[in-house]
């Protein structure tokens, strides 16, 4: 009887043992032999201490999947590496560690999409997603054969680092993971630099913000307790994590090259403790440049955002591409993709002039298109300047200031929008009919608001004489404009090209700018004087 109660006072002592190796993570040495698909609902190889997870990741409003590595524990999941992400692959693919010590990715159809380690090495003798992030090939020894942190794609996370052979690539958009127009690297003259890049040929444009470390540059740092530093070959380092940095211990820490081609440091609380003082989100503790819309001036590309919109930051630093009065965005779902004209443009007939009348100058204020210029008057008043861009048809854009006017083309490039654009930009469009699609709805929906309680107050507040004389006069105004309607539906004007002029009662409220950011410090081009700045 006493060992029976000796084995059962034991076996009480083992029962949180065995339900910790219930539900702790099977995966931490994952065999020969092994696979994953991407239709197993979420089965993935998870890190020792659950913080993160290699398998199949589903895109958003997509069918395919990614083979990526993310956080774990997040209730939002975030990507910090892909193997395949201009390569979505569909439900029946799968990743597979060979039994000759391949890690190798296949699609639906079994053929091979993606391979690691690129030369045999029959030295691999298991895989392991780490607690530090990192998913390695290892050998007998547990050495590293190949590893995630090697080929980052547009993510590092403490402990990894940039030599000069590797670099980071933006994504193309937040929900699509394919390489976007932007780039960090560490060049071979020891500078590190972001460029902006063609997409798809990878085309590199001017940068735009870089280091002054020519010559001295060795190695982007991201150390265990959470700084970002670039390491010189006399042993000095250039920091580019401001100040103090909260814990690694208490906090999930990831910088990334976002796809509007900002350069972020990012933190997650992920204790008690610390989520008791900061939100459960990613929060900015760092980011490069200080403002991207006036940092990227390029004469190749269309700058930050799509040709013919403009770039924007608001308060808290996010970057935005907005369509001028008139135009629309190409893709809806990607508004970084550029804007198109929703109306038919002038007609080069006789030079335009006898189509002038037909259109007019729409204002935006702190916005401007540089590099656009095809012509240039000085000096000349506002008024000139409008007239000369309405009777040329090739002005789709004139620029105003101090008694200068430049003339701009289509399509517009290098688009921003801050107080430190200190010019008025005329934007043409056919008179009375324009769209407004940067507009917010809410908006528009406050003025009608608004005006509905007006009348009430005055319906309300009035006297009974006031309210009669009141009603008589609206009810005069509404016959007068269903007459007025009834004739323009006889005689329809030909200069009228259809569009949405709901909105344009809300433009004059929403062009007005964005509240000022911080000049970039370390930009290539500062702004000119002309309205190529």
């Amino acid at each position: 009887m006493a060992n029976s109660a000796f084995s059962l006072h034991h076996f009480i002592y083992l029962i949180p043992l065995i339900v910790l190796s219930i539900i702790t993570p099977t995966h931490q040495v994952v065999p020969l032999g092994s696979s994953l698909s991407a239709r197993d609902g979420g089965t993935s190889w998870v890190s020792p201490s659950g913080d993160f997870a290699f398998g199949f990741h589903s895109l958003p409003n997509s069918s395919r999947f990614l083979l990526a590595i993310w956080f774990q524990k997040l209730p939002e999941r975030t990507v910090i590496w892909s193997a395949n992400r201009d390569n979505p692959v569909q439900g029946d693919s799968r990743v597979e560690l060979t039994n000759n010590g391949y890690l190798v990715l296949y699609d639906h159809q079994g053929s091979e999409i993606w391979k690691k380690p690129n030369a045999g090495n029959d030295r691999v003798t298991s895989a392991s997603m780490l607690d530090k992030g990192n998913f390695a090939l290892l050998s007998t020894d547990s050495s590293l054969i190949w590893e995630s942190f090697n080929e980052p794609t547009d993510t590092i996370l403490p402990t990894q680092g940039l030599n000069k052979s590797s670099h980071l690539s933006s994504s193309l958009t937040q929900f699509d993971y394919s390489k976007g127009s932007f780039q960090l690297r560490l060049q071979d003259d020891g500078r590190l630099v972001l460029y902006l890049v063609a997409v798809p040929s990878g085309f590199t444009y001017a940068p735009y913000w870089l280091t002054d470390t020519a010559g001295v540059g060795l190695q982007v740092v991201f150390n265990e307790s959470g700084y970002i530093y670039l390491k010189l070959i006399n042993g000095t380092s250039v920091s580019l994590t401001p100040g103090n940095i909260v814990s690694t211990q208490d906090f999930y820490h990831r910088a990334t090259l976002d796809f509007d081609g900002v350069l972020r440091q990012y933190v997650y609380p992920k204790t008690n403790e610390s989520r008791a003082s900061w939100a459960s989100e990613w929060s900015i503790v760092m980011y490069e440049p200080p403002n991207v819309c006036l940092s990227v001036l390029t004469s190749l590309g269309s700058g930050t955002c799509g040709f013919n919109s403009f770039c924007a930051l608001d308060e808290e630093q996010k970057t935005s591409c907005r369509c001028p009065p008139g135009y629309s965005y190409l893709d809806p779902n990607n508004t970084f993709a550029g804007c198109k004209q929703d109306f038919a443009p002038q007609s080069c007939q006789l030079g335009g002039e006898t189509e002038a009348s037909q259109f007019e100058m729409k204002e935006l204020r702190n916005v401007d298109w540089s590099l656009n210029d095809y012509e240039k008057y000085y000096p000349i008043n506002e008024d000139r300047c409008r007239q000369a861009c309405l009777a040329d048809c090739y002005c789709a854009v004139a620029i105003f200031k101090d008694d200068r006017c430049w003339k701009k083309r289509m399509p517009l490039s290098n688009g921003k929008m801050d107080y430190n654009v200190s010019r008025k930009t005329l934007v043409k469009v056919p008179k009375g009919n324009y769209s407004v699609p940067i507009t917010p709805i809410s908006t528009c929906r406050k003025e009608d608001r608004t005006a509905l309680i007006l009348i009430g107050s005055v319906l309300f507040g009035g006297s009974g004489l006031l309210n009669v004389l009141f009603l008589l006069a609206i009810s005069l105004v509404l016959l007068f404009a269903h007459h007025r309607q009834k004739l323009m539906e006889h005689r329809p004007d030909p200069s009228i090209i259809p569009g949405t002029i709901k909105a344009q009662s809300c433009f004059i409220q929403q062009s007005s700018p964005f509240s000022a950011a911080r000049l970039p410090i370390s930009t290539l081009s500062a702004m000119a004087e002309s309205s190529s700045s």
